[in-house]
């Protein structure tokens, strides 16, 4: 009798979670490696709410691209490979990486103004709870999924003691 708590359902969500966690690692990373100046100026609907938190640095600017980046192709290997380490590793980095980087926008909110700070902070917010999700998911899959036996020749040969 089929397990009616077993969603066949789980991969699915599981991989559309680590997608959107790739468009978003995508365009920001991909703006801020190569297009700093854009980024700094315009970058989020056209607004220019950076600008109001400091003075332009194209060096920090690219590092956080570059970093998004990194972040970005480790998810996309978790999605392609859908093991519950690397699904559940990276989605535990990219609640960590953006929680903190929520809480500074939700703290600092009169610097870019409350209008700004909402699509910010909301976006963030999004981020952590698409990874949780994924990392739960991962998580009840793992534990309700059978371990297939291990295949090869070593899984045949008999143990032997010394």
């Amino acid at each position: 009798m089929p397990n009616p708590t077993h969603s066949p359902n789980r991969p699915l969500i599981i991989r559309l979670c680590l997608t959107f966690l790739i468009l978003e690692g995508l365009v920001i990373g991909v703006h801020a490696l190569f297009f700093p100046r854009y980024f700094y100026e315009e970058f989020f609907l056209g607004a220019s709410w950076l600008q109001e938190m400091g003075a332009y640095s194209e060096h920090l600017t690219r590092d956080a691209g570059a970093l998004y980046l990194g972040l970005t192709v480790a998810t996309y290997h978790a999605a392609r490979r859908l093991t519950p380490d690397y699904v559940q590793g990276i989605c535990m980095a990219n609640a960590v990486a953006a929680f903190p980087h929520m809480i500074y926008h939700m703290v600092n909110w009169r610097m870019s103004g409350f209008w700004d700070t909402v699509p910010q902070a909301g976006t963030l917010f999004i981020t952590v709870v698409i990874a949780l999700v994924a990392l739960a998911v991962s998580r009840r899959h793992e534990r309700e999924t059978p371990t297939s036996p291990p295949r090869g020749p070593a899984a045949s040969a008999p143990a032997t003691r010394r």
